[in-house]
C-alpha cells in the first residue's frame, strides 16, 4: 500500500479530519490533501510525527517502493532556518535577474543622458543587424523567462514543496542565463565576436546544463561530481565577476559611456545573484544525493527506524 493510501486509510479509521490533522502537524489542509494523493510526501521530520500520532511505525507508514521515491517528492530543504535561507535567494536572484534585464536601460539613461529609445535600441537593434537583433531578441526574452522560473521557485520555495525537480529546473535556468547574459552583453556593446573568455563560460554552462539534468532529472542516483564542478567553476567565476565590478562601477559612469556601462551593471547585478544561486545549488544536491542513499538503505530494510 502506497503512504497517500495507508495515511488516508489509518486517518479514516481514527476518524480524524485533513484539517485536524494539519492543525495538529502545523501545515495546510491541502498539504495532507497532496501527500494523500500522492504528489507530495512530508519531510521526515514531519512523517514521523505522524507516526507517533497514528501510533504505527514508519516501517508500516512507508513501504519500500514509497522509500524509493521518496526523495523526489519532497523539499530538498526541510528545516526552517536554511528554508527561509534559500526563499532569500531565490527571490533575491528573481529581483536582481530582473534588474539586469529591464531596470539597466533607465539606469544607463539616466548615468550618460541619453535618450531611453537610443538606449533600448543599442540593446535591441545590434547596430542594425538583423541576425543579431533577433538574437538578441530572443535572448532578452528568454531571460524574462527564467526570472519568471525564479518567481516561481521563490513561491514554491514559501511553500515548502521546492522537491528535486524545482531545484534542477532552477540549477539549468542559471547555466542558460550565465551564457545568455554574456552573449547579450556582448550585443549591446556592438562587439561582433564573442571574447575567448565568453567562449570558455559558454562551454561551462553547456557542461552545466548536462550535469544538472543528468543529476537531477535523469540518473536520479547519479554521482552529483561533474554538476559539483560545474557549478563550483560557475560561483567562482561570477562571484570573482561580481567583486571586480564592485570598484569599476564608479569609474565606468564617470566616463559616461552608455554601452560599457550597461555590460559592467549588467554583470556586476547577475553575477551576485548567480553566485548565490551556484552555491545553494551545490549545498542541495548535496542533501539530494544524502537523501536518496538514505532512501535506498530504508528501501532495502538496512536502516532502522530511529536512524530516520
Amino acid at each position: 500500500m502506497e503512504f497517500g493510501t495507508k495515511l488516508k486509510t489509518v486517518r479514516e479509521q481514527k476518524g480524524i479530519t485533513q484539517q485536524t490533522l494539519a492543525d495538529h502537524l502545523y501545515v495546510t489542509r491541502q498539504a495532507v490533501s497532496r501527500w494523500e494523493c500522492g504528489a507530495r510526501y512530508p519531510d521526515l521530520m514531519t512523517a514521523k510525527k505522524i507516526s507517533e500520532y497514528f501510533d504505527i511505525s514508519m516501517d508500516e507508514l512507508i513501504t519500500g517502493d514509497d522509500w524509493r521515491s521518496y526523495p523526489e517528492k519532497q523539499p530538498v530543504i526541510e528545516s526552517g532556518r536554511a528554508g527561509r535561507l534559500q526563499t532569500a535567494v531565490y527571490a533575491v536572484s528573481a529581483v536582481l535577474t530582473l534588474m539586469s534585464v529591464i531596470v539597466r536601460p533607465f539606469v544607463a539613461s539616466a548615468a550618460t543622458g541619453e535618450k531611453m529609445s537610443t538606449i533600448i535600441s543599442s540593446i535591441f537593434t545590434g547596430g542594425g543587424s538583423s541576425s543579431i537583433m533577433v538574437i538578441s531578441t530572443l535572448a532578452v526574452l528568454v531571460m524574462l523567462l527564467i526570472s519568471a522560473g525564479l518567481i516561481y521557485g521563490t513561491y514554491r520555495s514559501v511553500q515548502k514543496t521546492a522537491d528535486p525537480k524545482v531545484s534542477g529546473a532552477i540549477m539549468c535556468s542559471a547555466f542558460v542565463f550565465q551564457a545568455l547574459e554574456r552573449l547579450v552583453t556582448c550585443i549591446s556593446t556592438r562587439k561582433m565576436s564573442i571574447a575567448p573568455a565568453s567562449l570558455v563560460l559558454l562551454g561551462i554552462s553547456l557542461f552545466g546544463i548536462a550535469a544538472t539534468a543528468d543529476f537531477f532529472f535523469i540518473r536520479k542516483h547519479a554521482n552529483p561530481v561533474l554538476f559539483y564542478i560545474a557549478a563550483g567553476i560557475s560561483f567562482a567565476f561570477e562571484f570573482a565577476t561580481a567583486f571586480k565590478c564592485l570598484f569599476e562601477l564608479a569609474d565606468i559612469a564617470v566616463n559616461r559611456d552608455a554601452a560599457i556601462y550597461l555590460a559592467y551593471y549588467n554583470s556586476a547585478f547577475s553575477s551576485a545573484a548567480f553566485s548565490m544561486l551556484f552555491c545553494l545549488g551545490i549545498v542541495q544536491a548535496k542533501l539530494i544525493m544524502r537523501k536518496r542513499k538514505l532512501s535506498l538503505r530504508q528501501a532495502a530494510g538496512k536502516v532502522s527506524e530511529s536512524a530516520v
